[in-house]
């Protein structure tokens, strides 16, 4: 198993914002408010932001809304599609399921056909058969018992806050049935100041620490 760290630049004007938002805990973005009471939100919101986007709210009807701020995370990983050899399966795990839909949007753009196994679908048939070439798995969804052995490549392109997920999803991969050297690509955004959270969970990761509870202690600024 090897793995790779696959870094790229945060957009200035997200930093400017991560920056904010990490020292006052609010920002306000098209007349709407991000905001975080709690250490744990904190965390969730930032990564969210190396994913490029924000979960806002109305204050006055508290509807929730998402808005893309940048889409730097998607046009790395279509750089990062285009350098396998042609035809090669490839796993893709995410988070969210807004990631889901930009790594859809990414596959389709490049020609790429591509499955699923989310909360709301499952095409891992079709992949396993070998239909489609690429599959985008959500970690609560496929984290545990499918196997996925068909691909040696693994791309990481958002973490999870859960070590047990993250080790379960390696193992669909690097497991019985597996004949080829596995490598894992871990999409990593960095910033010019400061470590950002993408940074911090995979050190977590590496030293087998719970996400949160390192986090935290670490501190997150």
């Amino acid at each position: 198993q090897t793995d790779i760290e696959y870094k790229f630049h945060m957009p200035e004007k997200t930093e400017k914002l991560y920056h904010e938002f990490l020292k006052e805990k609010v920002s306000e973005l098209n007349g709407k408010w991000l905001e975080s009471n709690n250490a744990l939100t904190t965390v969730l919101r930032l990564q969210q932001m190396t994913s490029g986007y924000a979960q806002v709210e109305n204050i006055d009807t508290k509807e929730r809304t998402i808005i893309n701020i940048d889409h730097e995370r998607a046009k790395e990983l279509m750089e990062l599609l285009q350098q396998f050899p042609a035809g090669e399966p490839i796993v893709i795990f995410a988070h969210y399921k807004i990631d889901l839909k930009n790594i859809a949007r990414v596959c389709d753009k490049l020609g790429l056909t591509h499955s699923e196994v989310s909360g709301s679908v499952d095409t891992l048939k079709e992949w396993k058969q070998g239909r489609t070439q690429v599959i985008a798995v959500q970690y609560s969804s496929g984290s545990e018992s499918i196997d996925l052995t068909r691909a040696r490549y693994c791309i990481y392109y958002s973490m999870t806050q859960r070590l047990a997920l993250y080790e379960q999803s390696r193992k669909r991969i690097h497991r019985p049935g597996q004949n080829k050297p596995v490598i894992y690509y871990h999409m990593l955004e960095t910033m010019k100041r400061g470590q950002t959270i993408d940074e911090k969970i995979y050190v977590a990761l590496k030293q087998k620490k719970d996400i949160v509870e390192f986090v935290m202690a670490k501190g997150i600024e």
